[in-house]
């Protein structure tokens, strides 16, 4: 009797447990619905702006998947050849992947249409969705003098008809091969400067090189302008510094890009000794680039004045009391035509 007991216990018991594991299969591995993860990603739409553009302009991308998760990205390197491995996109709510970027001033990619392709993956993998969006690249031609105001500094005095001096409190500028801008460490204030003769009376491109001389350091007080690239447009100065900065400022050495027209600070940390300076200007923008030993990088930009700038450069000792020699090189234009 007993036994016969044990059996029915038994038999009542897989009777439960059948049904559970049969809705335990189709409740945690859901065999009915589909698995969405092997699906194959969708693009419902990509596009550029602006849809004309040239170097230094801020490129817009964006894609709508309508998925979140996915890996999308984009090759540019028809549009921007100092771009030549694809671009990832970033998410944003709603399954919509965005980029934006500027294009490199250093881009020699040819004018015309440009076919950006686009793809998306799922992050596990599969099948990859792809589409391409349009964009012009239209950059203005080069415009130069007969015999543009190139300088090397090669000989033993400035060349009056490129340069004039200005200096203030002690500050010399001399050659040797190159320029040589010294401040006067006897003064609070002290400025070496040289400005061009000649203006651009719209578009340039121009940049110099600079290197630290034996006497670069922090300053104690005030600021150290260690090395400037500038323009004076109307009343207003635009500049590109390495700065070295006093405790009391702050005690950074950076890359500052300033203006007494424009108010924004940008700027970026540096320790370089050496490098090179660029300011461009297209139309009401001005931008400011350093080079520190990889590439050119635009540290800012500004909006600006319309009318002639000319270009000045040296360093100058903000309230600081130091000395400081800084070597100036082949100042070269790139674009851009001149007047008297």
């Amino acid at each position: 009797m007993k036994r016969r007991r044990h059996i029915i216990v038994y038999i009542l018991a897989c009777s439960l447990l059948v049904p559970a594991c049969t809705l335990g299969q189709f409740t945690a591995g859901k065999p009915a619905g589909p698995d969405i993860t092997s699906e194959p990603a969708i693009i419902v739409s990509a596009s550029a702006a602006p849809e004309v553009l040239m170097n230094g302009d801020t490129l817009r991308l964006t894609v709508a998947t309508g998925t979140p998760g996915l890996v999308v990205t984009a090759d540019l390197s028809a549009l921007d050849s100092t771009r030549p491995g694809p671009v990832s996109l970033s998410e944003t709510p709603g399954g919509i992947y965005k980029t934006v970027l500027d294009l490199s001033f250093d881009n020699t990619a040819a004018n015309g249409m440009k076919t950006i392709p686009v793809k998306a993956v799922r992050a596990g993998g599969g099948e990859a969705a792809e589409t391409t969006a349009r964009v012009e690249l239209n950059n203005p031609p080069v415009r130069l003098d007969p015999v543009p105001p190139d300088d090397d500094f090669s000989g033993q005095t400035l060349d009056p008809h490129k340069w004039s001096r200005f200096t203030e409190n002690g500050g010399t500028v001399t050659t040797d091969g190159r320029l040589v801008a010294a401040t006067d460490g006897k003064a609070s204030f002290s400025r070496a400067m040289i400005e061009s003769v000649r203006s651009f009376p719209g578009d340039f491109d121009v940049q110099v090189e600079f290197a630290a001389g034996p006497d670069w350091g922090q300053a104690a007080t005030g600021d150290m302008d260690a090395a400037v690239l500038g323009a004076h447009i109307g009343k207003y100065s635009f500049e590109i510094i390495r700065l070295d900065r006093s405790p009391g400022e702050g005690g950074t050495d950076i890359i500052f890009a300033w203006s007494d027209y424009f108010t924004s600070k940008q700027e970026t940390l540096t320790a370089a000794l050496a490098g090179r300076f660029r300011l461009v200007r297209r139309g009401t923008r001005l931008y400011f680039l350093a080079d520190l030993g990889k590439a050119w990088e635009v540290v800012g930009k500004m909006t600006a004045p319309d009318g002639p700038a000319s270009i000045y450069l040296g360093n100058t000792s903000a309230d600081a009391w130091m000395t400081c020699t800084t070597y100036f090189d082949n100042f070269h234009v790139n674009d851009g035509v001149t007047a008297p």
